[in-house]
């Protein structure tokens, strides 16, 4: 019970899902994400008030979010392109049987309200699809960022074996804001071990000062 429920449970799911990769010594997590999870997560981060990174939703590629019980494992989402509609129409067709989670029809949920939004758009012409393909076509804008966020590190960071990092301010100053703060969310991560960085709004001071 409490607040954030769906996200905690999600966490949870995420650490029990990579302890059994590692127990099965298997380095890739297939998952079944579909077109309509991926826009339900770019309306909902949006609503949030995110930026357009949070437009990316989610990447067809990406680490395992728990930690650190998911180190070293990769997730795969190939239905991303796909509806849920569809993907449950191919799981009918081959009698393949599937669960459904309760909470899919629990309106105290804000996921499950956006989804009910959602489909009012899509009537009004304005589909799933179009959302998806702006989180599409905002990955690679979001993938060179962190290219130029790595590259730039090799310029004015160094890693201590004890956790901590070094920072050349000089060499810093002359990196562009948006990849400094690309980079400085990846850093206080690394040295803080924990999943997520703070947000940009509370890493602007940090890196002011």
């Amino acid at each position: 019970p409490g607040h954030g429920l769906q996200a905690r449970a999600r966490a949870a799911r995420h650490v029990l899902l990579a302890r059994a990769c590692r127990q099965h010594d298997l380095p890739v997590l297939l998952m079944a994400h579909t077109r309509d999870d991926q826009a339900e997560t770019v309306a909902l981060r949006l609503a949030a008030g995110g930026s357009w990174r949070s437009a990316t939703g989610m990447s067809c590629q990406a680490p395992s979010p728990a930690w650190p019980e998911g180190r070293d494992l990769v997730l795969l989402r190939p239905c991303l392109d796909v509806s849920r509609a569809d993907l449950r129409d191919v799981l009918v067709r081959r009698g393949a049987p599937w669960v459904e989670d309760p909470s899919n029809a629990d309106r105290h949920y804000a996921r499950i309200r956006m989804r009910d939004r959602l489909m009012v758009l899509g009537e009004a012409g304005f589909s799933s699809h179009r959302i998806a393909a702006l989180a599409d076509a905002l990955g690679p804008i979001q993938r060179a960022e962190r290219q130029s966020a790595w590259l730039a590190a090799r310029t004015c960071l160094v890693l201590k074996d004890w956790g901590g990092a070094e920072i050349d301010c000089a060499a810093w100053a002359r990196i562009v804001p948006a990849v400094r703060l690309t980079l400085l969310e990846a850093l206080v991560s690394a040295v803080s071990g924990q999943a997520l960085s703070p947000s940009r709004a509370r890493l602007e001071p940090l890196d002011a000062a």
